[in-house]
């Protein structure tokens, strides 16, 4: 597990400019600091943290579901769903990750 935090930290700092880059240790910092950068995001820029989400693929139907006021926290909301479709893509790359082919050496 801590191979795919790093992973999708590493992958998350890239994504979303996270500040602390390399001092992610565990699921519960990372979520977080992705908490702490959508909030961020929310109160000085939202139509940068909506490109940051359409850049990651994020379901418009659940981001939708998440904006809803009467659901609770937003910012809770969309943090998950960022974390969730982050290691949604780790996972993915992880199990079709290939190995280096003889002769490709540049």
């Amino acid at each position: 597990m801590d191979k795919i935090v790093r992973h999708l930290a590493d992958a998350l700092n890239k994504e979303l400019e996270l500040e602390d880059k390399g001092t992610v240790l565990s699921v519960d910092s990372l979520k977080s600091a992705i908490a702490f950068r959508v909030q961020e995001l929310l109160s000085s820029d939202p139509s940068l943290l909506f490109s940051y989400l359409y850049r990651l693929d994020v379901s418009e139907t659940k981001l939708k579901e998440a904006l809803d006021p009467s659901g609770g926290d937003i910012v809770k909301a969309i943090s998950k769903l960022i974390y969730n479709r982050q290691l949604e893509r780790v996972k993915t790359k992880n199990s079709y990750k290939q190995s280096t082919i003889d002769g490709w050496d540049w």
